[in-house]
C-alpha cells in the first residue's frame, strides 16, 4: 500500500527564546572532522576580482550543440562565420 503525504507545511509554532540560549551554549571551536592545516594562511578576497568580472557563458541549443564534437569545434565554427560575415560587409572587424 502506498501511503501519501501533504505537501502543505504545518502551522510552526512562535519563536521563543531557546534560539538566544542556544547560541550562548555553542562553542565555538572548530570541528575536528576539519583540517586547520588547510584553512591557515588563506587570501581572503583572492577571487573577488574575477568574479567581479562577470561571465560570458552563452547557452547552445541541444539540436546545435550535437553536431560539434568540443569547445574548440564550436570556436572555430563561429569565427568561420565572422569572417564571411565581413568578408560580406555585414558586419565590422573589431
Amino acid at each position: 500500500m502506498i501511503e501519501y503525504a501533504s505537501s502543505v507545511r504545518a502551522k510552526q509554532n512562535a519563536v521563543s527564546g531557546e534560539f538566544t540560549k542556544m547560541a550562548d551554549e555553542i562553542d565555538d571551536e572548530l570541528r575536528s572532522e576539519y583540517d586547520e592545516s588547510v584553512l591557515k594562511n588563506g587570501i581572503r578576497g583572492k577571487y573577488a576580482s574575477r568574479y567581479a568580472a562577470g561571465t560570458n557563458i552563452i547557452r547552445i541549443a541541444p539540436d546545435v550543440a550535437a553536431k560539434f564534437p568540443n569547445e574548440d569545434a564550436v570556436n572555430e565554427a563561429l569565427r568561420w562565420v565572422i569572417r564571411l560575415a565581413e568578408d560580406a560587409g555585414r558586419i565590422t572587424n573589431g
